[in-house]
């Protein structure tokens, strides 16, 4: 069967192996308790879509477990093939809380709070376009090697530094990598002829390391040369960069000391008061969808406050 074959969503008995032994498995498992009956065609046919999607892409390794295979650039690209299928946000926002469903049932021992669909939608419509925009006045030479160290490659490549990070982190590094330009472009020192890697000298990061000092905050100056390695690592994942954040061997915030800002400390009888009061006033809100994000928000304020649940296991909760 050619990918074109596919079904849109592939059945379970069609799931690879580990898939399914896991799926099986998981159900009469306690990962599974707290999720309804009912629901489980419905999980299991968002993430049979998934790996349909992931197949026709080439994406699909049988010797990876599910949640090794769950990257964010192959979720990016599974977003993006949904879109380019005509289906809504509103539908793609279900099919990722299918396919988060499906993990926590077989990799419960795993956090992906991250495959959020609100935050990943809104993560990729708003950096995409800004970012992309903001490699085109970059040296040919290096808008070519940022364009290939994007590429996914095939199942048997190992996985490359970009498919590692999430669209809002990509983003900060497009957006360090060009501030790392108009440095050079500003001081005279951006040779456009040269590679990226041959222009980061000690010299030219010593004299940028020197600049940011002069206008940043320890934090700030952290974060810069972060993004800037992050970029390198996309344009020349064979070259090692670590100096860049480990001058030495010893890591920037050994280097520089990042102060913590003071916080207030609220009593926990405070806070669980305010969740309560928050309920109580949800319930007189004429708005229903307000209602119901007031009235959520309160719940978990006062359970937060009450039992001091782990996030994962806040996470995991499901009505019924």
């Amino acid at each position: 069967m050619t990918p074109l074959e596919l079904p849109r969503l592939l059945p379970v008995s069609m799931w690879p192996d580990i898939d399914r032994r896991l799926w099986e498995a998981a159900q009469s498992g306690r990962s599974s308790a707290g999720i309804d009956a009912t629901a489980f065609p419905a999980i299991a046919s968002g993430y049979g879509r998934w790996l349909s999607v992931l197949t026709t892409l080439g994406l699909l390794d049988h010797t990876q477990s599910p949640a090794a295979r769950v990257t964010p650039s192959a979720v990016e690209a599974f977003i993006a093939e949904l879109r380019r299928s005509g289906n809504s946000d509103k539908t793609i926002g279900s099919r990722l809380s299918h396919l988060g469903s499906a993990l926590r049932i077989m990799a419960p021992q795993i956090s992906f709070t991250w495959l959020h669909p609100r935050k990943l939608l809104a993560d990729q419509a708003k950096p995409a376009a800004a970012a992309n925009e903001q490699w085109k006045d970059w040296p040919d030479g290096d808008q070519l090697l940022w364009e290939v160290g994007l590429q996914f490659g095939n199942i048997l490549d190992q996985p490359n530094h970009a498919s590692r990070l999430r669209p809002a982190t990509l983003h900060s590094a497009v957006v360090g990598y060009r501030r790392w330009l108009v440095f050079l472009r500003a001081n005279g020192l951006l040779d456009p002829d040269i590679t990226p890697a041959m222009r980061v000298t000690r010299e030219h990061v010593a004299a940028y390391f020197k600049c940011l000092r002069d206008s940043q905050c320890n934090a700030s100056v952290i974060a810069r040369l972060t993004e800037l390695r992050s970029a390198l690592l996309i344009m020349h994942p064979d070259d090692d960069f670590r100096w860049l954040t480990s001058p030495g061997g010893r890591s920037l915030s050994s280097v520089l000391p990042v102060s913590n800002k003071p916080i207030q400390i609220i009593d926990s009888k405070v806070l669980y008061d305010w969740g309560l009061t928050m309920t109580e006033e949800a319930l007189q809100d004429p708005n229903p969808e307000h209602r119901r994000i007031m009235f959520r928000n309160g719940v978990l304020l006062a359970l937060f406050a009450a039992r001091a649940p782990r996030v994962m296991s806040m996470a995991s909760l499901r009505l019924g």
